[in-house]
Parts: C-alpha cells; structure tokens; sequence
C-alpha cells in the first residue's frame, strides 16, 4: 500500500475494560479474546461514537480525533463492565515525512 500526502489521518486508541461501572480507577485485567468479545459485541456503539473503525489487540483505529475517553457500558460474562476508548494514549499516524513521503510515523499525544 502506498501512502501519499493525501492519506487520511489516522489515530490510535487504547481500549481498556473497568469491572466496576462506578469506580475510575479499576480495570480488569481481560485476555484479548474477551477483548474481542465485547468490541464485537458492541460495533454499532462504537461506530457511533467514532465512526468507521479498526480494532487490533487493545487497541482502535479510527480517522476521527477524539476530544474526550469514551465510556460504554456493556456486559462480560453476564458482569456490567464498561468499555473505555482512552483518550489519554492518542497516538497520532502521521502520513506527512518530509525525507520520506511514504513512510508513515508515528506520534505519541500527551
């Protein structure tokens, strides 16, 4: 695939589950399969919130910037759990590399 100047921008996001819906600071510590499970489960949510997206691993792809974490409330198991789409580890896929215009980079938002 080759990447021009007129390659859309494209950013990352981590996902994370919280096993308690009312606490900030809990995660549960999933496999990538429950992972799976609950981005499958919950795509039409999710491109709602976001758009056309990829999902890899614990992680989201998507052409739109998010300005806030996004929050969905959802099940695992049976256990409401909520799916975050942490706004915090933006990554940035920058098409734009002067020396090398087809190479793509990417850049950490902090």
């Amino acid at each position: 695939m080759k990447i021009g100047k007129n390659a859309p921008q494209m950013f990352q996001y981590p996902l994370r589950i919280r096993d308690d819906v009312d606490d900030p600071q809990s995660e549960y510590k999933c496999t990538q399969f429950e992972m799976d499970k609950v981005v499958d489960r919950e795509k039409k949510r999710i491109e709602m919130l976001v758009g056309k997206y990829i999902h890899s691993g614990f992680n989201l792809w998507t052409e739109q910037q998010l300005n806030e974490t996004l929050l969905v409330d959802t099940k695992l198991q049976g256990k409401k759990i909520m799916l975050v789409i942490d706004h915090q580890g933006e990554y940035i896929v920058n098409t734009a590399d002067i020396d090398n215009p087809n190479r793509a980079q990417c850049l950490a938002m902090s």
